[in-house]
């Protein structure tokens, strides 16, 4: 979980997902914060295709395709390689560039690149 983003694995089977669809219900019901379901997406793997309709037509998420991506970066059991970490990095170099042009003090620098390191997960 990070910020208002979050990943809830699980087993892909109907009770387990009515499980998770009436927690989420219950969240919003005592939060009054409802999850987005434009940008919501379920991730299925290994299983039939039968019940990969089920499951979707159970959560009403769109289908997202392995590998996915969880706050611009791919999700994967192993170390991610230089390649999957392009984007982020260009994002961060990016956002520091644009600062470049101006006259700001070494420590003003630390602290812009501590902002964006960190706040880049936000984008």
């Amino acid at each position: 979980m990070f910020a208002d983003d979050l990943i809830i694995f699980s087993k892909a089977s109907p009770p387990t997902l009515h499980l998770i669809k009436n927690a989420l219900h219950e969240f919003h019901d005592t939060a009054g914060l409802k999850a987005n379901m434009d940008e919501s997406q379920i991730v299925l793997g290994g299983w039939p295709t039968k019940l990969h309709d089920q499951c979707l037509q159970m959560m009403g998420f769109t289908k997202s395709p392995l590998p996915s991506k969880y706050l611009g970066v791919p999700t994967t059991s192993s170390r991610l390689t230089k390649i999957e970490c392009t984007g982020l990095v260009e994002k961060i170099m990016a956002k520091i560039r644009f600062w470049g042009t101006r006259n700001i003090s070494f420590a003003g620098w630390a602290v812009l690149i501590n902002s964006v390191v960190f706040g880049i997960f936000n984008c």
